[in-house]
């Protein structure tokens, strides 16, 4: 991305001309998507965040650090190889631009965090493209931003004509020119501005964007609806990385600021509650079943034991989501290492319980795919996992017992439908995001202190896999290293740099 607005000729000039020796991505192609965008901090300038709901725009800050300040945190002497610009300088104004983001509004005339002073305050969104926001949100609770599409039953009967860009009028999709994302797009992270810099303004934004995700579901783990599968939902991961960022940046001094008692009241309710309605409960993580007829929620109970976080549909049966689940990894390491997980286990002894729980199952998860269960099949596309199928639990009678019980199993049970190898499945390559996670999870796991014998040995595996990867890339030279993988890697999914 350029560093001030371009043109498309100027920013094909640039890409020949880069500075950079590794030249992949510099070609036309590669550099004219960003003809439009820039990083320089100019007022309404959002760096090429999509304001819509995504899919859409650049992926950044798709991760718990965006990439330039990731960039950055890694090495502070870095300079932008493309370029030769410092990355502090792109860092500063990457986080800088999160203030044109419109999503930062004022209630009773303050710019003050909605949820501060009732940390348990009742209020979701009504009118807007995602979230909890429906006709059926009573308007005691209801929290109205006018950005979005209206709700379907107002869209039915009082149809409203909207100009949609480069979509004509639509009576469902009008734009009001208010960010638009959802709690699965919630990856906003400007706190990070104030750890650097120390200067309260960054983490003022990255409280309100917090309250964004808020405003969609109120919950991370203990969802109201009943689902026990948030701690394999994206939502839920990004929910709890503002929760860690605004536990660090909190101050009881300031009215812009939630302070940190009350992100510990909102946070130590929330994972409580789930403590005892789906953990502790009957069934539950704690004591699943062993029957499984009916899927749902028992499926996920009894799954999580042999598979980690899982999510169930009624199509997929009981299945994982990669790069969501990659997510919640992600931002477990950074709350360990900012000390919010400790804040929590000190605060409550079922919050403890929970947390501890939560890397448990992602050592599970981790150890068992690397440790023998590469060649499990997706389904669809690379990141979708397929762990128990409805067919299989009907053929088993919802048998647990009669399930596969490890990684290994599932992969022998798809018989000649299993992965070809361990970086491919049956649709192409498995290079992305969600393996660069999984690659990088048993070193996070290890830096957060876990020293089990099976994810030592995943860790070894693990690397070796990335190795070989960067020897096989290398050996393409300058021109081409990075087109067979590492095409969409981020610097968060790399093993922790030790200094």
């Amino acid at each position: 991305m350029p560093w001030e607005s371009s043109t498309y000729n100027d920013l094909i000039t640039a890409g020949q001309n880069t500075l950079n020796p590794w030249k992949f991505g510099s070609d036309q192609n590669g550099m004219v998507p960003n003809a439009n965008v820039w990083l320089k901090y100019t007022p309404f300038n959002q760096m090429g965040r999509s304001p819509i709901t995504g899919p859409g725009g650049v992926r950044d800050d798709r991760q718990i650090m965006a990439e330039p300040v990731a960039r950055y945190a890694r090495d502070v002497t870095l300079k932008r190889p493309h370029d030769n610009r410092d990355m502090k300088q792109i860092a500063l104004d990457y986080l800088t631009g999160y203030a044109s983001d419109p999503f930062h509004c004022f209630e009773n005339g303050r710019l003050t965090p909605l949820f501060k002073g009732d940390a348990r305050r009742n209020i979701t969104l009504r009118n807007h493209y995602y979230g909890g926001g429906e006709s059926g949100t009573p308007n005691e609770r209801a929290y109205y931003i006018q950005g979005g599409r209206p709700y379907e039953f107002v869209t039915a009967n009082n149809p409203l004509r909207v100009q949609v860009p480069y979509g004509g009028a639509a009576s469902d999709k009008p734009y009001f020119g208010t960010n638009q994302i959802d709690q699965d797009h919630a990856h906003q992270f400007p706190h990070w501005g104030s750890l650097m810099w120390q200067s309260p303004e960054f983490a003022m934004l990255g409280h309100k964007f917090g309250d964004q995700a808020r405003l969609y579901l109120p919950w991370i783990l203990n969802n109201a609806w009943g689902e026990a599968g948030e701690f394999a939902s994206r939502g839920a991961a990004w929910k709890y990385m503002h929760a860690a960022l605004a536990w660090k940046t909190g101050s009881s001094n300031s009215s812009r600021l939630y302070s940190r008692a009350e992100i510990m009241d909102w946070v130590v309710f929330d994972f409580e509650s789930f403590f005892d309605a789906f953990w502790d409960s009957t069934p539950g993580f704690l004591n699943p079943p062993t029957n499984v007829s009916g899927g749902g929620n028992n499926a996920i109970f009894a799954g999580a034991q042999r598979f980690g976080p899982c999510l169930w549909n009624d199509d997929y049966g009981l299945w994982q989501h990669d790069f969501m689940i990659g997510y919640w990894m992600s931002a477990l390491h950074a709350a360990e290492k900012l000390g919010f997980n400790q804040a929590l286990r000190d605060a409550s002894a079922k919050a403890k319980a929970v947390v501890d729980w939560l890397i448990t199952m992602h050592q599970k998860r981790i150890t068992g795919r690397i440790n023998g269960g590469m060649q499990v099949n997706s389904r669809d596309i690379e990141y979708t996992m397929p762990l128990w199928t409805p067919q299989m639990i009907a053929a088993a009678g919802g048998n647990v017992s009669a399930l596969p019980q490890t990684y290994a199993a599932v992969a022998t049970a798809q018989g000649n439908s299993k992965a070809p190898s361990w970086d491919t499945w049956s649709g192409g390559s498995r290079d992305g995001q969600a393996m660069d996670q999984l690659l990088a999870g048993p070193s996070l796991l290890r830096d957060m202190g876990r020293t089990d014998s099976d994810l030592v040995t995943a860790e070894t595996t693990a690397l070796g896999y990335r190795q070989s990867k960067i020897d096989s890339e290398t050996a393409k030279g300058a021109q081409n290293a990075g087109s067979g993988w590492f095409y969409y890697h981020q610097t968060t999914n790399n093993p922790p740099r030790k200094t």
